[in-house]
């Protein structure tokens, strides 16, 4: 049900696998560690994804429209939650996919603010 790309980069995460500019500064590619988007920290996946000023307002929007109680600080917790939440398969699939292109567009945001 959720498309290939948003799950590999949900793979990506989980496996620590982004070409972050904190990996590229530490192989000597990047001139610094910075967040791109929000430049106030260096950008790890963690922290790209879920503690970036801009990832954190999105999880604030997501998790209210999905009515997610706990905080989510990692992809962990996306996928504790949406195991143990009281859904159908289906509407399980449904919740998975959503994250997965959450994921994906912040991916995508970086990206734009980077070119």
């Amino acid at each position: 049900m959720t498309v290939p790309k948003y799950r590999f980069f949900v793979w990506l995460v989980m496996k620590k696998r982004l070409q972050t500019t904190a990996k590229l500064y530490r192989i000597g590619v990047s001139e610094n560690s910075n967040c791109l988007i929000c430049e106030q920290d260096d950008e790890t996946e963690d922290h790209l994804m879920f503690q970036c000023c801009y990832s954190q307002e999105v999880w604030r929007r997501i998790n209210r429209w999905l009515q997610i109680g706990s905080q989510i600080t990692d992809v962990d917790d996306i996928v504790q939650w949406i195991t143990d939440c009281r859904k159908t398969k289906e509407q399980k699939e449904i919740l998975a996919a959503a994250i997965g292109a959450v994921i994906y567009h912040i991916w995508w945001v970086r990206n734009q603010v980077y070119n």
